[in-house]
């Protein structure tokens, strides 16, 4: 299975070469799977593309997986310290 967490956190998943985001199952209104909730674990990699996802009482074996948030931190602007 290909996966990948965009930079706003969301977890996307690859069917058919189609990339689609992954909704909450236990919300009764649509709501994306993402890094926010507390049952999305960290990726633990295996290489470099290959990681384990756990989520929710799951794991995911995801053989190809991009993780995008640490790309969005650094267009971000930084707060600054006022002196």
């Amino acid at each position: 299975m290909q996966g990948k967490i965009d930079v706003n956190g969301g977890l996307l998943l690859s069917r058919r070469g189609v990339e689609r985001p992954v909704y909450c199952p236990r919300s009764p209104q649509p709501k994306p799977c993402c890094h926010h909730c507390a049952l999305f674990g960290e990726p633990e990699y295996k290489n470099a593309a290959v990681a384990d996802l756990e989520i929710c009482e799951k794991t995911l074996h995801l053989t190809q997986f991009k993780d995008e948030r640490a790309m969005g931190e650094d267009k971000e602007e930084k707060p600054r310290l006022i002196k």
